[in-house]
């Protein structure tokens, strides 16, 4: 449990510095020659992050009722980073990166959903009683 909280954190951690940290295109562009690198970025992390949440969070309640979680706390977040970034130097809010970061998370949803349907990877994210 404690190692599941301690990716947890360094994920958040690392997702937050990775939206709000002034990036120029120029950089992006750098590591991705492609047009729509910065949405496709978006929808990325939010898929992981999707993903990241419901495994490291197993212990804390139900399946159904972390997705809820999740799918609320997920849209606050990429409204709320979206409208932090007025005021980051070197950011400026889109509302095409809300867009493909509520789009990341409902497709993380979605994957999450059809593997807990899948009975042998469901233990992935069941509370089994361990550590």
């Amino acid at each position: 449990m404690k190692l599941r909280l301690v990716v947890l954190v360094i994920w958040a951690i690392l997702l937050f510095v990775l939206l709000a940290t002034p990036i120029s295109m120029v950089s992006l562009t750098l590591l991705w020659p492609y047009e729509h690198a910065g949405l496709v970025s978006h929808f990325i992390l939010f898929f992981v992050s999707v993903f990241i949440g419901l495994v490291c969070t197993k212990y804390l309640c139900s399946f159904r009722t972390r997705l809820i979680i999740f799918t609320g706390a997920g849209m606050f977040l990429s409204v709320t980073l979206e409208l932090v970034q007025i005021l980051i130097p070197g950011r400026d809010m889109s509302f095409g990166d809300i867009v493909f970061n509520i789009a990341g998370l409902v497709a993380g949803l979605v994957f999450c959903i059809v593997l807990y349907n899948i009975k042998k990877i469901r233990q992935l994210f069941e509370n089994t009683g361990e550590s």
